[in-house]
């Protein structure tokens, strides 16, 4: 169980980071955007999503 907890703790830790970096990159002059790191940012949020998804899931199934 305590490995679902890190998994969580992942997930807030990347979601909470690509937003902040996804946020400064749209803040930014559309001609100096980097396409590459918003596609970057934009597959780690799925990520940290489908784990605290995951911890979800896992948490109401365990109870």
């Amino acid at each position: 169980m305590e490995m679902v907890v890190v998994s969580l703790l992942i997930g807030v830790i990347i979601v909470i980071l690509s937003a902040c970096l996804l946020y400064w990159q749209l803040k930014r002059e559309h001609e100096k955007r980097n396409v590459f790191l918003l596609f970057i940012l934009f597959a780690l949020s799925l990520i940290g999503l489908w784990l605290i998804f995951d911890w979800i899931v896992l948490y109401l199934w365990s109870s």
